[in-house]
């Protein structure tokens, strides 16, 4: 039984450490969605140019870079209503009527 021999490129590495990397800073609290956005694109890049080679790595730090994009869009989305929802209590509306 010959074993092949499983070829991982420093691209493919870079994809994957980039990868871990964005989907850690995504969790984040206070921390900038457009920094792990930025990562994660480095890694789908990086992923991408691997993935033509046959790096197992570069596939999985393209998949993470895309799951970091996902999650980060959900999250503004999320941001941005919880932001409308805040600001539609106004000061009149919750005043007491007067005696």
């Amino acid at each position: 039984m010959v074993e092949e021999k499983k070829k991982h490129t420093s691209v493919g590495i870079a994809a994957l450490v980039l990868g871990i990397v964005s989907i850690v800073l995504v969790f984040i609290p206070f921390t900038s969605s457009t920094i792990s956005v930025a990562i994660a694109i480095l890694a789908i890049i990086f992923g991408y140019m691997a993935k033509k080679h046959g790096d197992i790595y570069g596939l999985v730090g393209f998949i993470l870079g895309i799951v970091t994009i996902v999650l980060a869009v959900i999250s503004i989305i999320f941001i941005t209503i919880f932001h409308i929802w805040i600001n539609s209590w106004s000061p009149s509306s919750m005043s007491l009527p007067a005696p």
